[in-house]
């Protein structure tokens, strides 16, 4: 009888142990689960901070094209002034060289 209670307190010890081990594979599961979950607020803390960058960046970018665009616009303006400028002054020019020319014919 002995060997018998001996080979249950051997089978009770087993099923202790691979109920230990069943629960510890649970545990682990679990925990591997919440690594990933970790890494994966971790990688959405990251894209956030990314978004919240291309946004700052994507702002700048509009800044400086509105700034551009006022530009263009400035130097139209200017080059129009410009050329009427020109314009004035080459038709006086001709107008003086024409009087020189009629006078010259007089002659």
């Amino acid at each position: 009888m002995e060997t018998a209670d001996f080979q249950k307190v051997v089978l009770r010890n087993l099923e202790d142990i691979n109920n230990k081990l069943i629960k510890l594979e649970r545990a682990q599961g679990k925990l591997e689960e919440e690594q990933k979950q970790v890494r994966l607020t971790e990688r959405q803390a990251d894209l956030e901070q990314w978004s919240g960058r291309l946004s700052e960046q994507q702002s700048k970018i509009e800044n400086k094209q509105d700034y551009l665009e006022h530009l263009v616009v400035d130097l139209k303006q200017l080059m129009e002034v410009r050329l009427s400028d020109l314009k004035i002054g080459v038709d006086k020019k001709f107008d003086q060289l024409s009087l020189l020319y009629n006078n010259l014919r007089k002659v």
